[in-house]
């Protein structure tokens, strides 16, 4: 029995790392771009439109991730424990 529910577990948190992973990429990536907001100019503008894309994009799949994560515990709060 628990190792079926380790399993269920593995299963359930797997796909929800790699979302904090894909996450982190994308705020990585932003950081570069208001990095290199100051460090070069003559392209200000473009560099804190794309960071802000980067940004978007992070917290799109952010929002994403929380809302699995929310259904998730619902169904487990709601389910019932059989033996």
């Amino acid at each position: 029995m628990l190792a079926r529910s380790a399993l269920a577990g593995t299963a359930i948190l797997a796909p929800l790392g790699i979302a904090v992973a894909l996450v982190a990429a994308q705020f990585y990536a932003a950081a570069r771009r208001f990095r290199r907001i100051v460090t070069t100019s003559g392209v200000d503008i473009h560099n804190l439109m794309s960071a802000l894309d980067e940004m978007a994009a992070a917290c799109r799949v952010q929002r994403w991730r929380m809302t699995v994560l929310a259904a998730i515990l619902v169904a487990l709060a709601t389910t019932r424990v059989s033996r």
